[in-house]
């Protein structure tokens, strides 16, 4: 009776509330009953059981037993962004929490979209896995009060039977990233041309259009596309603003006198290398500049780590292409969490922070860096002309390269200062076996890779004669580099 509220339906599957008054505070756990849980899976309910709660730092989850009124059961996950009370539990400065706000209302504008699309995107993505069905997305903020808002979202749960999860990725597994990563970034892909954009389809394999992706029929950005991040990537310098880019030499002349061994840093502490660094930091706003300059061409998960991929404990049995197939054996991915999913110019965002913060060293090295970039554009390729496209006229070779090189300077801007400061030995032992930390806060020897190819990408842009010059003429593989 004392509140309104202004209600959009979207489709049929979400609703977007604004209130009219500050947004009640009830925690997850007060919300989850058999009315609340029935009007998220739009079915009766006849009851419920929370199996297990957690408190973490940037949200509410819970995964619930769901018992439907017409027998059969079923296994949900809910997850709550309640802003004002996540502040009142967890000290943090306000521009850290405005950043989280947009982060939560993101994900919210990419689960509210393809609630609409599940069935689309269980066909399209089923030779690499899939994505958890999304089944609710809520959001209410208050009018009055910037940081009084909350987020409900309710997916299907991956139960611990069917998937697992890895420390760091081994070979296979980062194999299976990449398809995974290249039929994500096919599916929201934007064609170059306006005549591709008439003829492409993600038709085949149950999937009957791409209207919703975005894609087909379409032209630009769709609107949906304008509610998430202008480029996506938690790394990007917009959503960073402690971050002090001016401590990357600084960050780069530690490491290499932490890590001194001819076969870590030894071979890096060159004059050359720190330039390169110091280039690097100097160059950050006109890397942000260009990144964002550039046309919007696909999503990116935006967050693509260990913590948020899970593989399936019985590996694809069909036979298929070492590029878009499920090669017999080969494990299919889910991921969760797009809190920093958003527009980029292409899908190497995604891989580069899986290869270098994901990837065992052992799985890159002697050439197996270089095998799963070659894997990552064939399957794209693939997938691409699945899609009624020309893969050498949309992603050729040389723009991969480029666009890796580019993505690594940007990645490696932001990691180094923010993750790498004050790291050595004993910092990476402490960090060593423990679920949730990068390979390169753990591993020396992948934290000298990543500063490596961000050496090498500074040195190819030198060559080309900036960032943008460098998207435009194309680059050649970091190994063919003298």
């Amino acid at each position: 009776r004392d509140v309104i509220y202004v209600v959009r339906v979207h489709n049929a599957h979400v609703i977007r509330m604004q209130a009219a008054r500050p947004v009640s505070r009830m925690t997850l756990g007060e919300a989850l009953t058999p009315e609340f849980v029935s009007k998220a899976v739009r079915k009766p309910v006849s009851s419920i059981n929370v199996i297990k709660r957690q408190e973490l730092e940037q949200s509410e989850v819970a995964q619930v037993a769901v018992c439907l009124a017409d027998g059969c059961e079923t296994q949900l996950l809910f997850k709550r962004y309640d802003l004002r009370a996540l502040m009142a539990r967890v000290p943090k400065p306000p521009e850290k929490w405005r950043v989280s706000a947009l982060s939560f209302e993101n994900e919210f504008h990419f689960l509210e979209h393809v609630a609409g699309m599940n069935e689309e995107i269980r066909a399209w993505m089923a030779p690499a896995g899939g994505l958890p069905e999304t089944l609710y997305a809520n959001g209410e903020v208050s009018p009055s009060d910037w940081f009084d808002r909350r987020y409900d979202f309710a997916v299907s749960y991956l139960a611990p039977e069917a998937y697992l999860q890895a420390h760091q990725l081994d070979a296979a597994q980062a194999e299976a990233a990449m398809r995974w990563l290249a039929r994500f970034h096919a599916l929201w892909w934007q064609p170059r041309s306006a005549d591709a954009a008439a003829t492409s389809s993600i038709t085949g394999e149950g999937v009957v259009s791409t209207a919703g992706a975005g894609t087909a029929g379409s032209s630009g950005t769709s609107d949906w596309r304008c509610g998430l991040f202008k480029r996506g990537a938690w790394w990007r310098k917009p959503l960073r603003p402690s971050v002090d880019y001016a401590a990357l030499p600084a960050t780069f002349a530690g490491l290499c006198a932490s890590f001194p061994q001819r076969e870590l840093f030894g071979w890096l502490d060159t004059p050359d290398a720190h330039d390169a660094m110091q280039q690097l930091a100097d160059g950050v706003d006109e890397l942000t500049a260009v990144v964002e300059a550039c046309a919007d061409t696909t999503i990116v998960h935006g967050d693509f780590k260990t913590s948020n991929i899970f593989f399936s404990r019985q590996p694809a049995a069909a036979a298929g292409s070492s590029g878009g197939g499920s090669g017999e054996g080969v494990p299919l991915v889910q991921a969760i969490d797009w809190q920093w999913t958003g527009l980029a110019p292409s899908g190497l965002a995604d891989v580069v922070y899986c290869l270098y913060g994901g990837v065992r060293y052992d799985a890159l090295a002697g050439g197996g860096e270089a095998r799963l970039l070659r894997a990552y554009h064939a399957a794209l390729s693939d997938a691409l002309a699945q899609r009624g496209l020309t893969p050498e006229a949309e992603f050729p070779w040389s723009r991969l390269c480029a666009h890796h090189a580019v993505e690594t300077a940007a990645y490696a801007a932001t990691a180094i200062p923010q993750l790498l400061g004050g790291l050595d030995a004993a910092a990476c032992a402490e960090n060593a076996g423990k679920f949730g930390w990068l390979t390169h806060e753990e591993e020396p020897r992948c934290t000298a890779l990543l500063c490596a190819r961000a050496v090498d990408a500074m040195r190819e842009v030198r060559a080309a004669g900036g960032f943008a010059q460098l998207l435009q003429s194309g680059g050649r593989p970091y190994w063919e580099m003298a």
